[in-house]
């Protein structure tokens, strides 16, 4: 085994949890219907009122507390749909997001 360097933390550990939701649909087809970031807005509930706009490499839009900026992914086969949220003053909130394949279905699993 490779001598990897030890790791520790800096400080106290912060609560992570996953949420998964079963989808019966094959994973490729929603992948589809939901990685085009103009979309997003219609099933991600922090971007619902956000009226994002087209901005370079990502969207511009308005957040509760102001203008945001989102960068999201690109389109890839691996079901990823990550996306960050620049809310201002150096704040970005980072949104991992999977579609992955279950038995003919699919999960969509966020955190």
């Amino acid at each position: 085994m490779a001598n990897l360097p030890q790791v520790t933390a800096a400080g106290p550990m912060l609560e992570a949890r996953t949420i998964s939701v079963a989808i019966d649909c094959p994973a490729d087809a929603l992948y589809e219907r939901f990685w085009r970031p103009e979309r997003f807005a219609l099933w991600a509930s922090g971007l619902s009122a956000a009226g994002l706009e087209p901005d370079g490499d990502g969207w511009r839009g308005q957040g509760p507390d102001g203008p945001i900026r989102v960068v999201f992914t690109p389109r890839n086969g691996l079901g990823v749909l990550d996306h960050r949220v620049d809310i201002g003053e150096g704040r970005i909130v980072s949104i991992p997001l999977r579609i992955v394949a279950a038995d003919g279905a699919c999960l969509a699993q966020e955190g």
